[in-house]
């Protein structure tokens, strides 16, 4: 599956290997060149296959990680985008994803190069909370804090996340 040269083969993006459908295996999901989507293999007993999760964002992927961020008990898909912004896919009670990017207020963030991103708690308060840095000064990291809606605020300037200036 992962040949020496394969139509994936692109500098270095984001990869992330976690259990996202709960079978008890790692899978690997990583982000591809210009225009294409992340890719999705689910670890079948040792062996890997390329599954189509439903989760419909293209773009250059720069980070992809998978995240509880509504407290539902399943994983959800977050990644950022170098020059569109990120997506999250929310995960439902059955497997399947949707695409909750603007209902949560992840489509207010200027346009960057990415370079990463990560989920944690910063305000424990109990829902996870998200940062992303950027890359080259393209514009200003931000830290986005979750309400109790599950929307994100951002909070960059007030926190001292960025530079203001």
């Amino acid at each position: 599956m992962f040949a020496t040269h394969s139509e994936v083969a692109f500098p270095p993006s984001g990869l992330s290997l976690v259990d996202f459908n709960q079978d008890g295996w790692d899978d690997i999901t990583f982000c591809t060149g210009p225009g294409d989507p992340p890719r999705f293999f689910q670890n079948r007993y040792g062996y890997f296959e390329e599954v189509d999760l439903g989760i419909d964002y293209s773009g250059h992927g720069n980070y992809i990680i998978w995240i509880d961020y509504d407290n539902d008990g399943d994983l959800d898909c977050f990644g950022i985008n170098n020059n569109t912004g990120a997506f999250l896919a929310n995960q439902d009670s059955i497997g399947q994803f949707n695409d909750v990017t603007a209902s949560v207020g992840l489509n207010t963030l200027p346009s960057a190069i990415r370079e990463g991103g990560l989920a944690a708690d910063f305000n424990k308060d109990g829902l996870l909370d998200l940062f992303r840095g950027v890359y080259a000064y393209t514009a200003p990291n931000s830290l986005l804090f979750q309400n109790s809606n599950h929307q994100f605020v951002d909070v960059s300037t007030s926190s001292g996340a960025c530079d203001s200036s």
